[in-house]
């Protein structure tokens, strides 16, 4: 997978959630003069959101998860031992 795509993939949920309301705020309600420039704006601001939604809540979230999940089985793991040291 080339750098680019890797990119992408990385933010792909962020930039799919936040890329509507991004172009209808930059469409619709900015006053800028050019629809160029509009969709530039639109694609930057997408980006960003993007990039700050996946380190301020994806990748923390995915994070507490890994650890919710590594302490979940070992105490399961720790209840699975103690009954077969008492059974």
């Amino acid at each position: 997978m080339t750098r680019p795509a890797a990119w992408v993939a990385k933010y792909s949920y962020g930039i799919y959630l936040c890329h509507l309301p991004c172009l209808w705020l930059c469409l619709y309600v900015l006053p800028l003069p050019f629809l160029a420039l509009k969709i530039v704006v639109a694609v930057l601001l997408t980006l960003l959101i993007s990039v700050l939604s996946y380190h301020l809540i994806e990748e923390p979230s995915i994070n507490a998860g890994k650890r919710l999940a590594e302490l979940f089985s070992t105490s399961q793991s720790n209840l699975i031992t103690e009954k077969q040291a008492v059974g």
